[in-house]
């Protein structure tokens, strides 16, 4: 029994939050061999982070026969005060960024494309937040320059991204992805559109 910071065990290793999200996001209990595969993690490290949960009785093992199967204990006061609760506000952290871009840049910008290695899911901590805005004239692309200006600032006090704009005209834009030159064959094939999704499907 952990009473004073336990925490430090809960959130000791990536694993134990990798497991924990794999965990929150079904409701029936799943094998190890399935924890592990969902969470992208080897058997044995998973072996051992749900036995340090469950040890702390944030996870429950189940025996059915050969198997075990893991779910989370929604009863926990850590689970349910803490984990579920900082799980949902990561995944609002992505959703409220782009939303930000969205909000601010939808007006001159009628295509916006998150690319690169966020689109990717390959991104590090040193690694820019790559957007790809389609502007129609030389005045909304002014504007819009204006607006990521101030944008550069505030995405990194509030999110802490290296915001990176990649601004080309519609014009340049579909004439390259009509002949998949780079970066926009790429941009296509494997961005995040934030706007836009009509007009990309004509």
């Amino acid at each position: 029994m952990i009473i004073h910071n336990v925490l430090n065990q809960v959130f000791s290793q990536k694993s134990n939050i990798a497991v924990l999200r794999t965990l929150n996001n079904v409701k029936i209990g799943l094998s190890g061999r399935e924890v592990a595969r969902q969470s992208g993690i080897s058997a044995p490290a998973c072996l051992a982070t749900l036995s340090l949960l469950e040890n702390l009785n944030i996870v429950i093992r189940n025996r059915g026969g050969r198997e075990h199967f893991f779910e989370l204990n929604r009863k926990h006061y850590l689970v349910d005060k803490i984990v579920i609760p900082n799980i949902y506000e990561e995944k609002k952290f992505m959703e409220e960024l782009f939303s930000d871009i969205r909000k601010r840049l939808v007006k001159y910008c009628h295509i916006i494309i998150i690319f690169g290695s966020t689109a990717k899911k390959e991104e590090k901590i040193g690694s820019d937040l790559d957007v790809c805005l389609v502007f129609k004239n030389k005045t909304l692309k002014n504007k819009a320059e204006m607006v990521s200006s101030e944008l550069n600032s505030l995405l990194y006090k509030k999110y802490g991204v290296s915001y990176a704009p990649y601004f080309i005209s519609e014009t340049n834009f579909f004439k390259r992805a009509e002949n998949k030159k780079p970066p926009v064959a790429d941009i296509i094939r494997k961005g995040i559109i934030l706007a836009g999704k009509k007009l990309m499907s004509r």
